[in-house]
């Protein structure tokens, strides 16, 4: 078995591990044998009760309690909060599947002004109709013009009277590498929002690698001119990787620090090379193959295991 396969195959096999609880959890390993299915109310139950915590430590849902930002995640963030202090226009973070671009973006929202108005789009699969139609609900806009000249008017109409208030307006546009080119021809329009003094709408753009290389095009070399501000979120060292595991079993309740032995951590960074969703998805697993063999701490065989039976996830489903 490649050490390293589980990351390999990240971008195929893990995005089909939707759910940190599914209705039920079918182990065809414990002790090599029985199919273990535990029911999700009685599986948390027995889960927490086991080692000791409060809550699910390691489901991938955003949560504000178990935020862990690693040095990479505090550049990015820092660099974000300056964009939108000086009014920059467009700004890209790009990351890997997983890297925590989305829990940065909720940990953005809680740290810029009250008064701020952000709309963010999540649904990429979307025409320019639709992106509008996000935007005014996001914001209150009344108003349901019957074109788009009309509804360009109607929202620089409305930008103009937050930015004569001195109020910041910024549309987040996730998933950005999937966006059609019909969605960067409206961001590049969009950008032409301004006084003679200043841009009327912020603009960030989240995405994966790919989206460099999209930026990056001829076709789109002029909405390349007008990034003011770019940032790449970096996979999480080992340090942090050991760090950002403990952090989140002690904001679960945690009284201890073994929970997973230091050859488990190991070859949790060596499987998910650093990337927070996979590092969940594992420890998620490997406890609950810890709690189907009574064993309290959680060692390199059993993270062995568990990194076999995610890369038997089909990747098709």
């Amino acid at each position: 078995m490649n050490s390293m396969g589980l990351a390999d195959n990240t971008q195929k096999n893990f995005m089909s591990v939707r759910s940190p609880r599914p209705e039920c959890l079918t182990s065809t390993r414990a002790h090599g044998t029985t199919d273990i299915l535990f029911q999700v109310s009685r599986e948390t139950r027995l889960y927490t009760d086991f080692y000791g915590l409060k809550k699910l430590p390691f489901s991938i849902t955003p949560d504000p309690e178990f935020v862990f930002m690693s040095s990479s995640h505090h550049e990015a963030l820092a660099q974000m909060l300056y964009g939108i202090q000086e009014r920059k226009c467009l700004m890209v973070v790009t990351g890997e599947v997983g890297v925590g671009k989305t829990t940065m973006i909720y940990t953005l929202l809680s740290q810029v002004e009250e008064d701020a108005k952000i709309s963010i789009l999540f649904d990429t699969h979307v025409d320019s109709i639709s992106l509008y139609r996000y935007m005014f609900a996001d914001y209150g806009i009344e108003e349901k013009p019957a074109d788009r000249a009309e509804t360009a008017l109607v929202l620089r109409k409305y930008l103009e009277k937050r930015l004569d208030e001195g109020k910041k307006t910024i549309v987040i546009l996730d998933e950005a590498h999937n966006l059609t080119e019909e969605i960067f021809n409206e961001v590049v329009f969009l950008t032409n929002f301004e006084t003679r003094t200043s841009k009327l709408l912020q603009i960030i753009l989240v995405g994966q690698p790919e989206l460099k290389h999209i930026l990056n095009s001829h076709k789109f070399r002029q909405l390349k001119q007008r990034i003011n501000l770019r940032t790449e979120i970096q996979a999480l060292s080992y340090k942090d990787t050991k760090s950002y595991i403990n952090h989140r079993l002690t904001q679960a309740g945690a009284d201890r620090q073994d929970i997973f032995s230091e050859e488990a951590i190991d070859l949790i960074y060596r499987y998910s090379k650093g990337l927070p969703r996979l590092i969940n998805t594992i420890c998620d697993n490997a406890m609950l193959i810890g709690l189907s063999r009574k064993k309290k701490t959680i060692d390199e065989e059993i993270i062995r295991e568990t990194n076999e039976d995610l890369m038997e996830i089909p990747t098709d489903e």
